[in-house]
Formats: structure tokens, sequence, C-alpha cells
């Protein structure tokens, strides 16, 4: 067909993803500018607890609230800071700006790391060192929606989704990438668990960490023992919201007069959650099975949770990216149809739910499906060159 013919041009493929992605972010950007503008528009909604977290930081205080300590607190509602004091210790830098130019610059740097997240996985997956991957990478970026949502509200998703991909390179850098994911936001500690289970290589990238975590708690030891005492309130908190995508939560509204459904969803979820991560931590003891290990892990990260945001979201895409140039075409249009359907899910969050579901298990099919010998084909092929 010569429709098919065309598509076999990288010339043509590097314009065209080029054009898409151009087109896709005029009109995104125009939606943020217009968001920025509204007082109600919720730009920036999650950064300005990170913000007045590193403003108090700054002036010696903690970051968090006396009554995050005293309390369990919901999952939603007041902006509160409820991460690692890490975060906040890196924005004091910009601590000074006024929120509005600081969100400006954390939005800026999202979104670069959003992409690096995307084209690293792709190419650790084995996808060429191009500009055409790159050009695609930037078009799944601008396309998936999560990293819209997490960019528009000011969220970490996109610094998860670039850990992600650093981790899913292995090695080393596959246990650098599952601290730095853990140091952002707590319950990324789950992909720990592979990233120890695998070896000694990977055992360096998470002694990386242990300087710069060294240093954080000396230089702010309050905040550590602060952020140990609020971790039971977080896990305590309400968190059925009608923007939640966690099972449990959907199902509670969907049969509101049925609390007991939820509550064995929610225990089905947090068994699930378990068994991925033995199952994520066996596979990463095997050769070659290391990407399907972070799949799994990713999933357990998603479904443990007593809140799944759509944002949170982000942190698939780099996984899809990674496998893509692994599966044969039906898979791909799989892997396709499943993000299209997360993305379209900002409009109905249980499609978001089955389509982020569909994008893992596509990924894991891959990923148990073939391997390599350190399960990266990057370097196996960067070995070969």
């Amino acid at each position: 067909m010569p429709g098919l013919r065309t598509l076999r041009s990288a010339r043509f493929r590097l314009v065209l993803a080029l054009s898409l992605s151009a087109v896709a972010a005029l009109v995104l950007g125009s939606v943020l500018l217009r968001q920025a503008a509204d007082p109600d528009g919720q730009f920036a909604f999650d950064f300005a607890a990170y913000h007045a977290a590193a403003v108090d930081l700054a002036a010696g205080r903690s970051p968090y609230d006396p009554q995050m300590l005293a309390a369990p607190i919901p999952s939603q509602g007041e902006v509160l800071y409820k991460y690692p004091p890490l975060l906040a210790q890196l924005l004091v830098p910009i601590a000074a700006l006024p929120l509005s130019a600081a969100a400006a610059v954390w939005l800026a740097a999202q979104g670069l790391m959003i992409l690096a997240g995307v084209w690293l996985a792709a190419r650790a997956g084995g996808a060429a060192r191009s500009a055409e991957t790159l050009a695609w990478a930037a078009v799944a970026a601008v396309l998936y929606l999560p990293c819209f949502d997490t960019l528009w509200k000011g969220n970490v998703s996109g610094v998860l989704a670039l850990a992600v991909g650093v981790a899913l390179a292995g090695g080393a850098a596959g246990g650098f990438g599952a601290v730095a994911a853990a140091l952002t936001k707590t319950t990324p500690v789950v992909l720990i668990l592979p990233a120890l289970a695998v070896g000694r290589r990977s055992w360096l990238g998470l002694a990386a960490w242990l300087p710069v975590v060294a240093v954080s708690v000396a230089v702010s030891p309050g905040a550590w023992h602060d952020f140990v005492g609020v971790l039971p309130n977080l896990v305590a908190g309400a968190s059925v919201y009608a923007t939640n995508l966690a099972p449990h939560s959907l199902v509670a509204l969907a049969w509101p007069g049925a609390p007991a459904l939820a509550e064995a969803v929610r225990l089905v979820g947090v068994g699930v959650s378990v068994a991925a991560l033995l199952g994520a931590a066996l596979l990463a003891r095997r050769p070659g099975r290391w990407p399907a290990a972070v799949t799994l892990a990713v999933a357990a990260l998603l479904l443990l949770p007593s809140a799944t945001w759509y944002h949170y979201l982000a942190v698939v895409l780099p996984v899809a990216a990674f496998h893509w140039p692994r599966l044969p075409a039906f898979g791909r249009i799989g892997l396709l149809a499943a993000g299209t359907a997360v993305s379209f899910g900002l409009i109905w969050l249980p499609l978001a739910a089955a389509g982020a579901a569909a994008m893992l298990v596509v990924s894991l099919s891959a990923g148990v499906g073939s391997r390599t010998a350190d399960g990266c084909p990057l370097a196996a092929a960067d070995a070969t060159t």
C-alpha cells in the first residue's frame, strides 16, 4: 500500500513525529496557560505544597504541618507536603521565587524529565539512538495525558517517570533509579525490592544515594523525624474520592451501599501487590528478566496505595516505551490502544485504570517473552558496536 511505503521513510516519520508533537504541545500548552490565568484552574495546585515546604525549610521550620502529626490525613483536600524531606530540600534554591515563577521552573524541569524518562527507556529497550526516537518519545509524552496532568498540577509524577526510565536500564542504574523514586515519594520504595534482589551492580546504584541521604538527614534532622511520625497518619487517612483510581475507591463509589465489597477489593488489591512484588524479586534474580521485574514493581506501585491519582499513571509510559521495540505488530497495536484508553480516561477514570492495567499486561508479556544477557537490549546492542 502507498501509505505503508511512505511510512518506511525515516525522514517522513521524523517530520510526522515532530509535527504531531508540536501541534499537541501548542494545544495543551494553551490549556495550561488558560488554567494558570484562572484562579480556580488548579495550575500548580500540588507544587504549591512543595514550594511552601521549601520556604519552611529555608527558614529553619519543619515542612510538615502540625496537624499531620496529630491525626490521619485525608488523601485529598488541604494542600499539605506529604513526601520525604529531600524533595523540599532540593527546591530550596527556588524557594525565594514567587510561586508563579517557581511553578514555571518546575513545569519546564518536569517536562524535560518526562521526555528524558521516555527516551532513556526506549533506548534501553533497544530503540535506535536517533532523532526519530527522540521525536516519537516527545509524541508519547505529549499525547499521554497523565503527563499533562502532572505538569498541570505540578505533582512529582514526572520525576518518577524519569526514575523509572533510569531504573529500566538495569545494573547500577536500576538501583539508582529505584532509590531516586523512593526518596521523591514514599510509595515507590517498592521498586527497591527487585533492585536488592538483582545483584551487586544494582547495589552500587543503591549505595550511591547513601551520602545524599546522610547529608539530607544532617541538614534537616527535625524534618526527617517529623516525616517518620507523619507516615502512619498518611496511611490511615480517608481515600474514597471521585478522582481516585484505586480499585476499592472505584467500587465504593459505584456501589455505595456495599462497603464490605470495597473493603474486600482493597484486601485483594494488597494481596495482588504483594504477589507482584514477590514475583518481581524472583524475576530480578533470573538473567534477562529485570525489565519484567520492574514492570511488576510498577504495577505494585500503582495498586498498593489507598489513593492512585490520574497523574500517577505517568510511570507506566516509560515501561511501555522500553517494551515497544520488543513487541510484535499486534502487541504494539494493543499497547497503543491501551495508552489511548488511558488518555481518554481523563473523561471517565475507570477507563484510565483499565487502560493502564492493559499497558502493564502487554508490557509484561514482552518482558517475560524475551530476554538478553543482562535484561537490557541496549547494553547488548552497544556491546557489539
